[in-house]
């Protein structure tokens, strides 16, 4: 079984609700941390605290062409046309990490 299947089962078998299609439009930073999200889910505005820790499970950045050219020129020269990654993989939220300082792990 997949990583993503295997984690996706143990949170189904949690009860822990899992929101598809939710787009994260900011992270919540404090002290330097991330602490939470501001999404948008259904059309309306919501805001995610996590109370241990903040998982991004954000996908890539395959369909953006600014972040394969920043991030891969060197072993992959394309801009994306021809990916077949999921459309979603556009890199907002990894963008946003990265800005926030959160491109390295705390522990």
């Amino acid at each position: 079984m997949s990583l993503v299947g295997q984690l996706t089962k143990i949170v189904v078998d949690a009860g822990i609700p899992l929101w598809l299609a939710t787009a994260v439009e900011e992270l919540i930073l404090e002290d330097g941390r991330v602490v939470g999200v501001r999404a948008k889910r259904n059309g309306l505005a919501v805001v995610v605290r996590g109370e241990r820790g903040v998982l991004l499970s954000v996908g890539g950045f395959e369909r953006n062409p600014e972040m394969r050219l920043k991030f891969s020129a060197d072993t992959q020269p394309s801009d994306g046309t021809w990916t077949m990654a999921n459309m979603g993989n556009t890199g907002e939220v990894l963008s946003a990490a990265i800005a926030g300082g959160q491109d390295r792990l705390h522990g």
